[in-house]
């Protein structure tokens, strides 16, 4: 996550006609993490793993997906085995 200030100069040199790929080598980082805060038009709080999956955060987005541990350690055995279902 950057700074406000580091976004908000990334923000003017957008504004100044620099490139998404360009300012992105100057800050060092992702071409899509310069693009999300201009596109935003400034600093916004971006996801981490406390969140995402809705607001109960990632964990409950993975047991929605996998179930339990042991749920999902039992079909992978029988998908090796080759006895899906």
């Amino acid at each position: 996550m950057r700074t406000p200030d580091e976004v908000a100069a990334m923000v003017r040199l957008k504004g100044l006609g620099w490139g998404i790929r360009r300012i992105a080598a100057e800050f060092g980082c992702s071409h899509e993490t310069v693009r999300r805060y201009v596109a935003a038009g400034g600093w916004v709080r971006t996801g981490s793993l406390s969140e995402g999956a809705g607001s109960r955060g990632w964990r409950s987005g993975w047991r929605n997906a996998f179930g339990s541990i042991a749920g999902t350690a039992t079909w992978f055995a029988r998908i090796w085995r080759g006895s899906a279902g």
